[in-house]
């Protein structure tokens, strides 16, 4: 089928990225974050596939690989190019994650963080291993550094190991393969690292290992978080690093030593290449980001570089007075401080303008000579309304005014400047409580964000049907800001080990944009998944920002979901894909239930055709041959030959018996269709006219019945007589020489009455406990044992209707003892518990 591409009046770039809203994704939220950022910047849609790690296997679910469906998704006819982040490659061989970045032509294709040949790639041009471990060996003096590695298949990974043990041969301290231990860029697999060393290798802190390095700052920490456990100080006993500088490492305690690498250059870089390729233009193969930096922080032992660097500032102390001197070197000062704001500027904020307001205010603040009100504190304050957004922004202005103060301190010796120690002390005082109120604001928005989102899911959890479900959605997501929501079926279940081959063609059962639902056919509207959103259905108008990811459960691959994305950092993405999976999943289920029921009742009303029949039109012809044979027999009874007497006497016998078997299976069939509604039930009652019914065959056989006084319970009286009738019959029929002496007795216990019938017969072999239940079978024939064999199989089939179960215990020649139990209902249905009087029927 030759399918159109999107009518778009815009680049739409699409980007494949794995983990985000897990604690191990934050390094992919915050590149997620860039490259939405720098596509909102340059005006083009960005379609964002959420799937989860080539090849990967998540402990805690085994069925995670069926997110990665949605890489499936990603064609021309719904994206112009597509950025593709290397960490979805990092659990496959090299050669098997360049096949699948090929396998996306002809989309233009950059990818980001790993080197691929042939494919335009945004690259850390510094070995960020290096400098690492050459810090732990020459400013901390460790020769036993361990090392927690990443995926064997990541060529990353590998490089920055192969980078730990060539700068440990610079240093001429050998390998020691103790000191190395696997990982997969997981925080588990950093705990999993620490018990290697020092559980199963005994390695002794700070002796036989020193400090830890891992290839991720997720490694890093999870084994600085084992080593905490275990009461092992860090960094004195054992010191950790990791790579990545991730906001988690930013806010541990202690804080992370790591290498941060520029992701705001790389995935702006990552943009404006597919953009160039998209244009049809020339680009290199590789585009170096710039180097590195080591950023030391309190795990590996050092102080925060802000202090280091303050302190080896020079001042130039020849004016005579401060004022004079930050005016004469008012340049210098402004250079040091955007130096400090640098991380600021990276982020797009005019650090260079913040710089010169500061330094300027400040020399205002000297003029006046007092404390407050100072024009310095509020240019700061106006100036940190701006920022203070993530964890390490106090730190960068409290850098920043570390540098400011030190060109001051020279000149505090003067009594008269006392005043500015309390400036210094109110802009910090400052910077912590802005810092302080941007927290509580962010933990404010966090909690009612997950407030509603409860909500949300809980209204989705008490949806059952399919359309009710998507009611439910297009009313509820809008409240959490998601402003379009497409929810699309496959047209089939997929297999389980294709993910990343979605169904050719799919449903689109909901679609709702600007929070306006738009009307579908019944059933939805079957399109081609290429296309990811039917093409009329999407406005063009604006610039979209889309998410895509796959709705499934265990096995099941329903379809896929396509949310308009806010703010990558909201945590709300993966908990709604997993509540709108299950609410798919019991909407399915209850589908299935109604469509069961429809069978059922179809077979049910089937089941009354066929009694209607066995009841007529099959016995109606069985009783004409029946008073045929037995005229036939009046007749001419000893006037044939004994052969035809015999022969006779067969077919009339045989006749007969086909009647009750006939009688039986009606009554066998009618234990369901026609049972009676549970009712409160006096089992002496019912117990009383069972032997009634059998009062003859009592009589005949000079049965002896005892019984113990039966309770009140909730079941179908007619069908409770039945089983008695039948089992007491059971043990009368199948009675020894000796007369038939027949208990029955009940107990309560666990939630249930348990009843038995016991006699003194011939009793059964064990072998056949369970073939005796089961319909028409006989262990013994002919007299004087005749029967259908559907008696014991009709009593198994009104104690499974009650609920209960059914069995025997016995051994030839000792008698049998049949066992049955009915739960009890008697609170559900406010029933007293009690028994009822003994039955009045006695035998003599």
């Amino acid at each position: 089928m030759q399918l159109q591409s999107y009518p778009r009046k815009r680049p739409t770039i699409g980007l494949l990225i794995d983990n985000i809203a897990t604690p191990e994704g934050a390094h992919q939220t915050r590149m997620w974050a860039i490259v939405a950022a720098a596509a909102e910047k340059m005006d083009v849609n960005l379609v964002c596939f959420l799937g989860g790690v080539l090849g990967g296997y998540a402990p805690l679910n085994e069925f995670e690989y069926q997110r990665n469906a949605v890489y499936g998704l990603a064609t021309p006819h719904n994206i112009d190019g597509i950025i593709i982040s290397s960490t979805i490659g990092t659990l496959i061989p090299y050669e098997q994650f360049l096949e699948f970045c090929r396998n996306l032509h002809p989309l233009p294709v950059v990818s980001l963080g790993t080197p691929l040949p042939g494919i335009p790639s945004i690259v850390v041009q510094h070995d960020i291993m290096h400098d690492l471990v050459a810090h732990f060996i020459e400013v901390h003096g460790h020769r036993r550094i361990g090392f927690i590695r990443g995926s064997e298949t990541s060529s990353v990974a590998e490089k920055r190991y192969h980078a730990y043990l060539k700068t440990l041969a610079e240093h001429n301290i050998p390998i020691d393969p103790d000191l190395v231990a696997p990982g997969n860029s997981l925080t588990i697999s950093g705990k999993e690292a620490v018990e290697l060393f020092l559980d199963k290798r005994g390695l002794r802190p700070h002796q036989d290992i020193q400090a830890v390095i891992a290839a991720s700052d997720n490694m890093a920490l999870g084994a600085m978080e084992a080593l905490l456990e275990r009461d092992i100080h860090v960094p004195d006993e054992i010191a950790i690093a990791g790579i990545d500088d991730i906001e988690p490492a930013r806010i541990a305690i202690p804080s992370l030593t790591t290498v941060r690498y520029d992701l705001q250059e790389m995935g702006c870089q990552a943009v404006k290449t597919l953009l160039a390729l998209i244009a049809g233009q020339q680009v290199p193969e590789a585009t170096m980001i710039p180097k590195a930096e080591l950023v030391l922080r309190q795990s590996c032992g050092c102080f925060y570089q802000m202090l280091k660097q303050a302190a080896e500032t020079p001042i130039d102390v020849s004016a005579p007075s401060l004022e004079q001197a930050i005016v004469a070197q008012r340049d210098r000062i402004i250079t040091d401080l955007e130096q400090a704001l640098s991380p600021l500027a990276k982020r797009g904020y005019p650090a260079a303008e913040w710089s010169a307001q500061i330094v300027d205010t400040f020399i205002e603040s000297l003029s006046a000579k007092k404390a407050f009100p100072s024009p310095f504190l509020y240019a700061l304050d106006n100036i940190l309304r701006h920022t203070a957004k993530e964890s390490d922004d106090a730190l960068v202005w409290h850098k920043a005014t570390s540098v400011l103060s030190h060109y001051t301190l020279p000149y505090l010796k003067d009594g008269s400047l006392t005043w500015i120690v309390e400036l210094w002390h109110k802009a910090r005082l400052l910077i912590g409580t802005t810092k302080h109120q941007r927290e509580m604001q962010q933990k404010l928005v966090a909690e009612q964000q997950a407030e509603t989102l409860r909500d949300v899911c809980e209204a989705l959890f008490t949806t059952f049907d399919l359309a009710s479900l998507m009611e439910s959605i297009a009313c509820q997501l809008p409240r959490l800001g998601i402003g379009k929501c497409f929810v699309s079926l496959y047209d089939h279940e997929m297999p389980r080990h294709q993910p990343g081959s979605p169904s050719e063609w799919a449903r689109l059962v909901l679609a709702y944009e600007e929070n306006a639902r738009k009307q579908l056919e019944t059933g939805g509207i079957r399109y081609p998944t290429s296309q990811l959103i039917p093409y009329d259905l999407l406005s063009q108008e604006r610039r979209y920002h889309l998410l895509v990811d796959s709705l499934y459960f265990s096995e099941q691959l329903f379809g896929f979901i396509v949310f308009d994305a806010g703010p990558p950092e909201r945590a709300v993405y993966a908990p709604l894909r997993t509540q709108i999976s299950a609410a798919l999943k019991v909407a399915f289920l209850q589908q299935g239930y109604r469509r069961a029921e429809q069978n059922l009742a179809r077979s049910n009303q089937e089941l009354e055709q066929f009694t209607y029949i066995s009841s007529h039109d099959l016995q109606e012809p069985l009783r004409m041959v029946n008073s045929y044979l037995q005229l036939l027999e009046r007749r001419y009874w000893g006037q044939l030959d004994a052969d035809a007497d015999e022969f006779i006497n067969f077919a009339t016998g045989g006749a007969s018996r086909m009647q009750d078997l006939i009688k039986d299976l009606l009554q066998y069939s009618r234990i369901i269709t026609h049972g009676k509604p549970f009712v409160p039930t006096d089992f002496n009652r019912v117990l009383q006219q069972a032997l009634i019914n059998l009062d003859a065959e009592l009589s005949a056989s000079s049965a002896q019945v005892s019984f113990d006084t039966l309770p009140m319970v909730l079941a179908d009286e007619l069908q409770m007589i039945q089983l008695f009738q039948n089992l007491i019959g059971n043990a009368i029929q199948f009675r020894s020489e000796q007369p038939p002496e027949i208990h029955i007795g009940a107990q309560r216990g666990n939630g249930e009455w348990q009843f038995s019938v016991r006699d003194n017969g011939i009793g059964i072999d064990s072998e056949y406990f369970d073939y005796i239940f089961v319909i028409f079978q006989r262990l013994n024939s002919g007299d004087p044992y005749s029967g259908t064999g559907i008696g014991l199989a009709l009593c198994k089939k009104i104690i499974e209707r009650h609920d209960g179960h059914i069995w025997v215990e016995s051994e030839p020649g000792q008698g049998a003892t049949f066992y049955f139990t009915i739960p009890i209902r008697e609170q559900e249905y406010g029933l007293r518990t009690r028994s009822g009087e003994p039955p009045k029927y006695q035998i003599h």
